[in-house]
Parts: C-alpha cells; structure tokens; sequence
C-alpha cells in the first residue's frame, strides 16, 4: 500500500473516479462487506453486483480485470448470484 510516514493509505476505485483513503484494506473490508462487498486477492476488494463474468482466475468488471487469489476463490464462487 502507499505509506506516508507511518500512515496507510488505499486506493479505491469506482467506475469514473480513484480515491486515496486513509486505512489498511482489512479495515476497509470490515465496513464495506455488510454491503456487498468481497475480498478476492490479497489486494483487491470488489462490489459482487459489478462482476459481470469470472474467466479462471480472473474477474471482469466493467473493463478491467482483477485477479482472484487461490485462497478467495471459493468463497468468492459461494457468495456471487448466478452471472
């Protein structure tokens, strides 16, 4: 993650902005999963109602594909709706 002095910052993404936010992604994740959202790499947390398709280990949304880690796969796969 960007780090200035002992300070964390992440990067989030929407559809038509990126924000820098300060905190880690697990504090992150602890807001965001009541809503919707879920960790699917080491690095990335992801809306479920944005993927449009999963390719392998590769996630589509919109233009951009994030990859899936092995350890998130399969909860991943349990906790989309049908695509």
């Amino acid at each position: 993650w960007p780090k200035l002095g002992d300070t964390t910052y992440i990067q989030i993404y929407t559809l038509d902005t990126k924000y820098m936010l300060l905190g880690t992604l697990n504090s992150w994740l602890e807001k965001l999963n009541s809503v919707g959202f879920h960790q699917v790499h080491k690095s990335y947390i992801v809306n479920l109602a944005f993927i449009m398709q999963i390719k392998g280990d590769l996630l589509q949304i919109d233009k951009t594909e994030i990859p899936i880690g092995r350890a998130y796969k399969k909860a991943l796969i349990n906790s989309i709706p049908a695509i």
